[in-house]
Parts: C-alpha cells; sequence; structure tokens
C-alpha cells in the first residue's frame, strides 16, 4: 500500500521532470519514510526496492493562495517518481506484446482511469502525486512539495471541492479496500503548529463515521493492519500503528516502516540499528522473519508471499527487485526483465499476486507495462506521448 523525507532519507536516486510526475509519494517532498542510508561504494549488494512510498510534504504549503509553493518548482523529488537512467535496450513500446488492461486503476494526466477503462475528468489544478476514490469522488494529493508537504484535496461526485488541506503524504487504503487512510496538517502560514491529523473512514459512502486522531508530528502513511494505522514518523522519526483511539504504539526495531499485508500481518522496513538493512518483521512481536544489508524493502504482493525492494549497487539504493518475504531469496527473473526495459521509473506497483505494474518511458512515449514473477513483459496500455498530459500516477491500492 504507499512512499518520504515520505519515504526515504537520502534513499533514492531521483530526477524531477515537472510538477505532475518526475520527481513520487508525496510522494519534491523528503523522502523520509524510510529514512535509508546510502551504501558506500563497491558494496554491491541486493537491495529490496521500495515500492510502498510514502511522501512527506511541509507543512508550508497554504492551499488556495498565490504564494503557495509553484507547482512547477519543486524542493525536492518525490520517491514515486524516481527514475533510473540504464543503458537502453532500444525497445520499441510499439513492440511489446499488448496485455490486458491494468487491475490498478490510474491517473492519466488529469483524468482517472478505473477498471474496465471508465475515465473521470478530475478538476485538479495542479499535478497529480497520489488519488484515491473516497464517499464518491476522490481524494487528490497534489505536486506542491515543500519542506514535507504537499496540498491535498476532497472532491466530490460531481467536481466541486469538499475540503482542501496541506497534507504529509499518500492516502493508503485497506487490503479490501472499505477503507481509506489520509493525513491532513495545518499550513505553515495559519501560525498554528503541531496539528498533524490522522483520518480514517469508509472509502465508499457519504462521509459518515470518520475517525481521526491528532498524532502531533509529521507523519506519511504506510497501509492499514486491521483496526490500526501503520505510518513512519518523518524526519526520521521511526516507526508507529495506532488504533486512532489509544496513543500511537512505536513499532519496535524499526527505523522505518515501508509496508504490511493484512494477510500475513508482517510489515517491511528498515532496522533501527542499521538503516540501510531491510527487514521483514511482525510488527507486533518483533519478530525479524529475515534481513538484509544493502537493500531498502518496500511493497508486500497481495498474497504476502514476496516483497518489493531497491538493489544497492555500490552508490546507494537503485535498482527493483522482488524477494521472497518468507525466506528472503530474490527472484531474478524479475531483475533481468526490468534490466531489459533500460528505464525504470518507481515506484512499480503490485497488480496482483504475481505481476507489477510500472511506467516505461523511451524517448518521447511512455506506456504502462507488465512484468511477471516468471519475467514475461506485455504492455497494459496504449502508447502515449512522454509530456505533462499523459503523466501516469497509480491509484492507492493495497
Amino acid at each position: 500500500m504507499t512512499d518520504p523525507e515520505r519515504l526515504l532519507t537520502e534513499a533514492l536516486h531521483r530526477r524531477v521532470e515537472d510538477t505532475t510526475y518526475h520527481p513520487t509519494p508525496l510522494h519534491d517532498v523528503v523522502a523520509t519514510a524510510r529514512g535509508i542510508r546510502r551504501r558506500r561504494r563497491g558494496r554491491a549488494v541486493l537491495a529490496m526496492a521500495a515500492a510502498v512510498v510514502v511522501v512527506t510534504v511541509p507543512t508550508a504549503v497554504v492551499l488556495g493562495t498565490d504564494d503557495a509553493p509553484s507547482p512547477t518548482r519543486p524542493t525536492g523529488p518525490p520517491p514515486w517518481v524516481t527514475e533510473r537512467q540504464t543503458p537502453s535496450s532500444g525497445i520499441d513500446l510499439s513492440d511489446l506484446e499488448r496485455g490486458a488492461p491494468p487491475r490498478v486503476d490510474y491517473v492519466d494526466g488529469r483524468t482517472y482511469v478505473g477498471y474496465g477503462g471508465a475515465r473521470t475528468p478530475l478538476p485538479a489544478r495542479y499535478g497529480i502525486s497520489a488519488v484515491t476514490p473516497y464517499h464518491g469522488g476522490f481524494l487528490v494529493a497534489d505536486t506542491r512539495y515543500f519542506e514535507g508537504s504537499l496540498g491535498l484535496t476532497q472532491y466530490d461526485g460531481s467536481g466541486g471541492t469538499v475540503g482542501e488541506w496541506c497534507s504529509t503524504g499518500s492516502p493508503v487504503v485497506s487490503g479490501d479496500q472499505l477503507q481509506t487512510a489520509y493525513v491532513t496538517a495545518v499550513c505553515r502560514k495559519s501560525g498554528e503548529t503541531g496539528s498533524f491529523v490522522i483520518h480514517r473512514g469508509i472509502a465508499s459512502g457519504m462521509g459518515e463515521g470518520e475517525t481521526s486522531q491528532n498524532v502531533g508530528r509529521p507523519v506519511s502513511l504506510v497501509g492499514i493492519l486491521g483496526d490500526r494505522i501503520v505510518y513512519t514518523g518523518q524526519f526520521g522519526e521511526g516507526a508507529w500503528m495506532t488504533d486512532l483511539v489509544s496513543q500511537p504504539a512505536a513499532i519496535a526495531g524499526l527505523a522505518s516502516v515501508a509496508g504490511v499485508n493484512e494477510q500475513t500481518g508482517l510489515a517491511t522496513g528498515q532496522r533501527a540499528d542499521s538503516p540501510d538493512t531491510g527487514v521483514v518483521l511482525d510488527p507486533e512481536t518483533g519478530d525479524v522473519r529475515w534481513s538484509e544489508p544493502g537493500t531498502t524493502l518496500g511493497g508486500f504482493a497481495p498474497d504476502g508471499e514476496h516483497v518489493l525492494g531497491l538493489v544497492d549497487q555500490g552508490d546507494g539504493p537503485c535498482c527493483p527487485a522482488v524477494f521472497d518475504a518468507d525466506s528472503g531469496d530474490p527472484v531474478p527473473a524479475v531483475a533481468d526483465a526490468l534490466a531489459s526495459l533500460g528505464v525504470v521509473q518507481l515506484p512499480l506497483v503490485w497488480e496482483d499476486d504475481s505481476h507489477l505494474l510500472g511506467v516505461l518511458t523511451h524517448g518521447e512515449r511512455r506506456a504502462i507495462v507488465r512484468v511477471g514473477l516468471d519475467g514475461r513483459i506485455t504492455r497494459a496500455s496504449a502508447v502515449l506521448a512522454a509530456d505533462s498530459n499523459h503523466d501516469i500516477v497509480f491509484a492507492a491500492h493495497p
């Protein structure tokens, strides 16, 4: 489920392309959520990719004002817009076998594309960094990244604005997609401090029954485990869980948390005593399943059997990889397939238990591609122009 200093302190190499996409979740945001350190050159150790990227954005964004940070001048690239330049294979996107449409909703420019192809225009005024359906409309995080915060707007089903706030990350959804959680924060110009409120509500319906808690610090949401919201404190403030009733509880042993899975009850993150070491553990007991130095771990497959991560090749986390969630064994076919594509835009997202989705750009064209655990690559969308009218952002999903 979703991305840091929101998701990753100095963890990912990213490139900010424009206001909507290429800089993740939240994602010019200071990627903090993972608090990962770059490995020294020469330590080429397998690392896990951070697929569930949370973005931390400042409390300095004032929505609806002329002096709000310009959407064209983000202060720092969010993880989910990171790209890794590798030698191009010279692949022609049109030559890729066309497979089924994505089973994860996404935004194409300013249009929400649902499963089955239904297209809904979004009235967003700025670039879009995260989105999820909510209460008959949408929650849309924009790209006005500034010191760990960004703008968040709730629209109703007719495109009207229900609410507009500063926020510190991407919304997240539960495994059954019936619950949604998001953060609202005071904007610096309001003169207030310390208000960072986590909200949880039923994704459908008309907005009744929402619960909330002020956690008093900037946080990046990671996911939902039963009745608890799992999140990372920005700026190196650890990994936490809260049921929005009791005081938040720290997750022992983690410097940051990056992914959770409701099927297994497990979490991924970075070790508190070694932030460049990725770990899979039980957040309740602290029981460690496995850990790997030089890795940045991310999101679980829906069934909890595999985990995404970034591979450290000596100069910091860079290259996506998939690992067995129980043993930590890598799945070489995925790394080989991604390497063959030439340019990888992060984050990749899990489409189902055995397939990943990502955005592949070559020259002036881009498309959504699907990579199976068996290494098979297909194209999941039409070939689009690689411009701001077709920036692709996957919707929040488990």
